[in-house]
């Protein structure tokens, strides 16, 4: 039996200058490719394994997935199929809530089960679905803060 290729991606509302959001359900595999963006994400189902400048790593359900800008990665299934939900924000948007450090700085994992991260990640998608740029701007924030200027100590494990 052969399962057929399946690719959904769905663009979101936006409310916020210089950020993206897009829900992607896939059974595609990635090849390297690189954003200009800083991009967090969640994995809703499904996993994933990647190659990035971090090395090879692997997300499941409920693990933050991250890459800064021009980073080459590229992404397959584990299994089926795996979906996530991403946020895109330009290095000018990055500069202009958290400063010029930390738009200059690289994430430092692609993957990780952070739950204060995930939390912070939540409420911007929440803010940023429903069209309130002012709560979504304090999400990001701190989600921001975070993970480029307090990144010592990020995840869980």
């Amino acid at each position: 039996m052969t399962l057929l290729a399946h690719h959904q991606i769905e663009l979101l509302a936006g409310c916020l200058a210089g950020v993206e959001t897009v829900a992607i359900s896939s059974t595609r595999s990635f090849p390297k490719h690189a954003h200009d963006q800083f991009g967090f994400g969640i994995m809703r189902d499904g996993g994933h394994v990647s190659w990035s400048e971090c090395g090879q790593v692997e997300a499941g359900p409920g693990d933050v997935i991250a890459v800064s800008p021009n980073e080459i990665h590229d992404g397959a299934p584990i299994g089926d199929r795996r979906a996530w939900e991403m946020v895109f924000v330009a290095p000018e948007t990055v500069e202009r809530l958290v400063g010029r450090r930390a738009a200059k700085r690289e994430i430092g994992f692609a993957a990780q089960r952070a739950s204060h991260l995930r939390a912070e990640l939540e409420h911007a998608l929440r803010y940023l679905r429903n069209g309130d740029a002012d709560a979504a701007e304090q999400s990001l924030t701190a989600l921001l803060s975070n993970a480029l200027l307090n990144s010592n100590e990020i995840g869980d494990r």
